[in-house]
């Protein structure tokens, strides 16, 4: 339930919808919301909503993948599969759910990056369990914290389709780095 978690500052939200000129500039106390929280379809156009929030990354809006929610150390983000994502066998690349996994992951881990702090992935292990259809509709990825020191932190999350069966997970390791 994400009424009832304390606001996360800007500064902290997820880098999926800060642009990196945003990114450095800490601005505390702002509302816990995503440009794309709001967002029924997947078709929404590039820039900033009306709300003023701040617009998703263009690897977000070219590969069909929208946050959905995060709170301190958890991000949840959904993804289309589309004719664009296929490989040869007719089959999801890999590629396209490995991106939504980090993506869900290293979130996780920026939701407690303190202002300033910043992070990169490091290590990313994904493993497929049953293959993703173009018509399997929405899917949905959850990255939740393992561990978070004060140079290196891990997530765990995992990728399910709309009926809630495990397609993929996976593991990320992200380097905590602090300005010089």
């Amino acid at each position: 339930d994400l009424s009832s978690r304390r606001p996360l500052s800007r500064a902290r939200r997820p880098a999926s919808c800060i642009p990196r000129a945003a990114r450095s500039a800490s601005v505390a106390g702002g509302p816990r919301r995503s440009s794309h929280t709001h967002v029924s379809g997947h078709n929404d156009p590039p820039g900033p909503p009306p709300g003023g929030d701040l617009p998703a990354p263009p690897i977000m809006v070219h590969s069909n993948i929208r946050m959905k929610e995060f709170s301190e150390g958890r991000a949840v983000f959904t993804g289309l599969p589309a004719r664009e994502f296929l490989n040869p066998l007719g089959t999801v690349h890999g590629g396209w759910i490995s991106t939504l996994i980090d993506t869900a992951l290293s979130c996780a881990v920026h939701t407690t990056l303190k202002p300033g702090e910043f992070y990169t992935t490091t290590s990313l292990n994904v493993n497929m369990v049953r293959p993703l259809l173009e018509t399997s509709g929405e899917v949905v990825c959850e990255g939740r914290i393992v561990h978070r020191g004060s140079r290196l932190a891990t997530s765990e999350g995992d990728l399910r389709d709309a009926n809630g069966k495990l397609i993929a997970h996976g593991t990320v390791s992200c380097m905590i780095l602090k300005p010089s």
